[in-house]
């Protein structure tokens, strides 16, 4: 059994830290794949402030100031008391 201890802790610690390194993607390509669900998301519920106001985020978090800024707005036309998007709509614009 002591023979094999080794490798099974060095298996075991593959196993623990293999999800927390995610080296496959930079933070740009996951912002990438996140605005391509969205619009999917935008695509399938037009009519969904919530998934306009997450295009939104998604648009803010890539640096695209203009497109977050439209998809804010259309949140707001649909849902006029959506808070969140007023207040997100604000940090887009400055």
């Amino acid at each position: 059994m002591r023979k094999y201890l080794l490798h099974v802790l060095i298996i075991s610690f593959v196993f623990i830290l293999t999800p927390a390194c995610d080296v496959a993607k930079t933070v740009e390509e996951k912002i990438e794949i996140e605005l391509e669900d969205y619009k999917e998301e935008v695509r399938k519920n037009p009519d969904d402030a919530l998934a306009h106001y997450h295009l939104g985020q998604a648009y803010l978090y890539a640096y695209k100031y203009e497109k977050a800024i439209l998809s804010y707005k259309q949140a707001i036309r649909i849902d006029p008391d959506f808070a969140q998007a007023y207040f997100n709509l604000g940090i887009s614009i400055v």
